[in-house]
């Protein structure tokens, strides 16, 4: 649309004829139509085209792209059963910085929308400000006419009454220099004026960088012209009318008194200096103006692009906050799942093994009870056919004899003596079960110790193996997230050089249109001073009243288009965006509530099993420290009652101590007296 407005700036003079103008208006409001859906199929194209290279997919056709504007988004599904978890969610951040950059190239359009609409606001000042300046112009033009007229009566009376009357001569002679003086005055500065009018033109030209202002400027300076050259293109019935008039008048000013005259020639050349003044006012509040409307043009263009960073930095902290959270979670379920897994493995493991253990235990302690009664039988056997063959010698001996009953007396003595033996051999099979059970227990106790010990090892090394994990995995993410930004921001900055490239081009493109109308409005101005001067006014006119309208009509309806195209994309972007956060919502939501589930449970699981595997160790740990502690309490009895003798005992032995230590005493005072008698006897 800026383009198409551009290009309409720069048409030639002529007037545009109604046929051609309905004609481009109808092409530009089609254009205008095309031009969202165009971008939509930009961006639908990008977006696909970084999809199909991650999932090494062919990418389709430019035509069949603009034709179904939202088949990438229709075929997720196909593409969500080829890839993987990882890579849909990879393909999902991609695409929602996708639509943060193309927020972005939205919101830089809207702003080179505002300065555009910021820079005709004040092309429309500057102009009104310029046609107020030329119309003071054109006063003060039409007052030096004036003013050249009443001078010209005025000669010609002085002419007269010098003729009339010589002896005045002298004050006639002072006026007509007075009023000369003025003419040449008033004439410098009318010519002041007209050469200022091209120049204003120039400058506002310059400054607006359109055509339309200075078509106004060219027609308010030919206006001067025309007023400036009036007096000459009149016919003759005019003229026969301005002599009869300046009869007249020169009849009543030769009835006023010379001083009168003089006063108001003083009080017109006044009026042109408070009107030149006016202008020169008018000038400096035009600069002054135009200086604050570039100040607050940039000021509002640093608040825009405040704004923008700060949008841009809400925008990155938010979606870096998401995605370190869904990682967070996502990485939380992995490590609890393998956490899990582990567990569950290694206690099948170990349930596997101590069973198999057991089980062996038990099938050598049957074996060893089936070898020893195996013995014991035999051994019991071999004695009783020792001892019966030794009886049967003994009855053999005594049946010769024939002794009845004695042989009752030794089948009864016979049958206590088995009795007995097998009272004696429960007996030793009960506390043979006894202190093998005893034992089995003992050695399923110190299985149990070493089977905490290595799980507890092994959960440790478990441990720093999936820590070692985790950090790697972190590292690894964090090194394709940071490939994928420097990715993005160099893809950002090409896209703001080619921006930056176009504009210049498009800068360069008009200065040229510009330079290339400016020679075109020369040789127009030209030519148009060599034809028809009399139809001027009119034709000017008729051109001015076309211009008018045509403007009006254009900025209504491209105000009208824009508005409509503007309502239009806001209201669709507005539905889309709604649509995607309520899906994203929704999907983040059921994804959290479904990990929070699954972990609530496989937490309180976990729990329940190390709950009970902590209470039957502390079970385990109360009932050894208790025998501990009984031992230990005996043994501290037994110092306690070594230390009280040990206490007496050095008593007794201080006391003797002290003893000795008092005879000592007294054999050194013996001593010392024995000395002190030798020497007296010495």
């Amino acid at each position: 649309a800026q383009i198409n407005s551009r290009a309409f700036s720069t048409t030639s003079f002529t007037p545009i004829p109604t046929s051609h103008r309905a004609h481009r208006l109808e092409n530009e409001r089609a254009i205008s139509n095309l031009e969202p859906i165009t971008i939509l199929n930009k961006k639908m194209n990008r977006n696909y085209v970084l999809k199909s290279e991650e999932s090494n997919d062919k990418p389709r056709d430019s035509s069949d792209s603009q034709l179904n504007i939202y088949v990438p988004i229709i075929r997720t599904d196909i593409i969500e059963d080829k890839l993987d978890l990882m890579s849909s969610e990879y393909d999902d951040r991609v695409s929602m910085v996708s639509e943060e950059l193309d927020k972005y190239d939205d919101d830089e359009i809207l702003i080179t929308d505002s300065f555009e609409v910021i820079k005709q606001s004040d092309g429309k000042d500057k102009e009104i400000l310029q046609h107020q300046s030329h119309e003071d112009i054109s006063l003060i033009s039409c007052d030096t006419l004036n003013l050249g007229i009443l001078e010209k009566e005025f000669s010609s009376d002085i002419k007269e009454s010098e003729i009339r009357h010589p002896k005045d001569k002298t004050s006639y002679e002072t006026m007509l220099e007075i009023l000369n003086n003025v003419e040449t005055t008033t004439r410098s500065e009318s010519y002041q004026d007209s050469s200022y009018t091209p120049s204003t033109t120039s400058n506002g030209h310059n400054d607006k960088s359109s055509i339309k202002s200075k078509l106004e400027n060219l027609m308010n300076y030919l206006d001067v012209v025309e007023m400036d050259n009036e007096g000459s293109d009149r016919d003759d019935k005019s003229v026969l009318n301005e002599n009869n008039r300046m009869e007249t008048e020169i009849y009543e000013i030769l009835k006023r008194p010379p001083k009168k005259l003089a006063e108001e020639i003083i009080i017109l050349n006044l009026k042109i200096e408070d009107h030149i003044r006016t202008e020169k006012s008018l000038e400096e509040e035009l600069q002054i103006h135009k200086e604050s409307l570039s100040s607050s043009s940039h000021q509002f263009q640093k608040e825009l692009k405040h704004r923008l960073k700060m949008q841009k930095q809400e925008y990155d902290s938010a979606i870096s906050r998401h995605q370190n959270f869904i990682d967070q979670l996502i990485e939380d379920k992995k490590t609890l799942r393998d956490q899990a897994d582990s567990l569950l493995s290694e206690q099948n493991h170990l349930e596997k093994k101590y069973d198999d253990g057991i089980k062996g235990l038990e099938s050598r302690h049957t074996a060893e009870i089936r070898r020893l009664k195996s013995l014991y039988e035999s051994s019991s056997k071999l004695k009783q056919e020792k001892w019966l063959d030794e009886k049967t010698k003994r009855i053999k001996e005594q049946t010769v004899k024939g002794l009845e009953p004695e042989l009752q007396r030794l089948v009864a003595r016979h049958v206590q003596e088995i009795k007995k033996m097998e009272s004696d051999k429960t007996q030793s099979l009960l506390l043979q079960e006894r202190e093998i059970h005893q034992r089995h227990l003992q050695h399923v106790q110190e299985l149990r110790s070493i089977w905490d010990h290595e799980q507890v090892e092994l959960i440790q090394k478990e441990r720093e193996i999936l820590m070692n994990r985790h950090t790697q995995h972190l590292e690894e993410i964090r090194v394709v997230h940071r490939e994928e930004l420097d990715r993005l921001q160099e893809q950002l900055t090409r896209e703001r050089d080619r921006n930056l490239d176009e504009r210049g081009h498009f800068e360069r493109e008009a200065e040229q249109i510009r330079r290339i109308a400016k020679q075109r409005a020369k040789d127009e101005i030209e030519r148009i001073k060599e034809e028809e001067e009399n139809k001027r006014r009119t034709l000017l006119k008729k051109h001015s009243n076309e211009l008018s309208l045509l403007r009006e009509n254009e900025t209504e309806d491209r105000l009208e288009w824009e508005r409509n195209c503007r309502g239009r994309l806001d209201e669709e972007w507005r539905l889309k965006e709604e649509h995607i956060r309520r899906t994203i919502t929704s999907q983040k939501e059921e994804e959290l509530r479904e990990a929070i589930h699954q972990s609530e449970n496989k937490v309180n699981q976990y729990k329940e099993n190390a709950q009970n595997e902590i209470d039957e160790r502390i079970m385990r740990l109360k009932e050894r420290y208790e025998v501990e502690i009984k031992d230990l309490k005996e043994e501290n009895e037994v110092i306690r009652d070594k230390h009280a003798k040990s206490r007496d005992d050095l008593r007794k032995k201080e006391e003797e101590n002290l003893v000795l230590m008092a005879v000592c005493k007294q054999r050194e005072l013996y001593a010392e007296e024995m000395q002190r008698v030798i020497l007296d006897l010495g």
